[in-house]
């Protein structure tokens, strides 16, 4: 698989977010039509990153803002990447669904070694069970566990195992 169809799985979770004086804020549905100028902002993991939860290397770029518009074509620029993990991980032998590719794309954008995992543990024929639990362990913000993240690795193992 190569394309992502259902992207709002990681804009739910990530959100458009900018910072705004001074605070990490999600942008509204009248900022998104409206087009708006966003600037980066420190995710919950201390990353820079800008837009749907696209981590900056460069520590300079994007200060000055970029509009939604060009944050949202960065998403999609950055989306192919981790489609591009999840292709090369699972063995060609592997036949998964659209869902299920969604589900895993969705998991690597936030945690890259935690789907890379899983897809080893899907070429090893595991368990539903056991890559449930792999899935789910993967839900701690700087080793301390987080119910926002449990939340969102339980929607997507959900939308993997629908």
């Amino acid at each position: 698989m190569k394309n992502t169809n259902n992207l709002s799985l990681i804009i739910k979770y990530e959100g458009i977010s900018s910072k705004v004086k001074g605070k990490n804020v999600i942008c509204t549905p009248e900022d998104i039509k409206n087009d708006i100028l966003i600037y980066p902002y420190i995710c919950c993991a201390g990353h820079k990153t800008i837009g749907v939860g696209c981590v900056i290397d460069n520590e300079t770029k994007y200060d000055n803002g970029i509009k939604i518009s060009e944050s949202m074509n960065l998403f999609k620029t950055r989306l192919i990447e981790f489609e591009s993990m999840i292709n090369k991980w699972l063995d060609k032998s592997i036949s998964i669904d659209q869902n299920q590719f969604d589900a895993l794309v969705c998991f690597c954008f936030n945690i890259p070694k935690g789907a890379k995992a899983v897809c080893e543990m899907i070429n090893e024929n595991e368990s539903m069970e056991n890559i449930q639990n792999k899935w789910l362990s993967f839900c701690n913000v700087k080793g301390i566990p987080n119910k926002g993240i449990l939340k969102r690795r339980k929607e997507e193992f959900q939308f993997f195992s629908a």
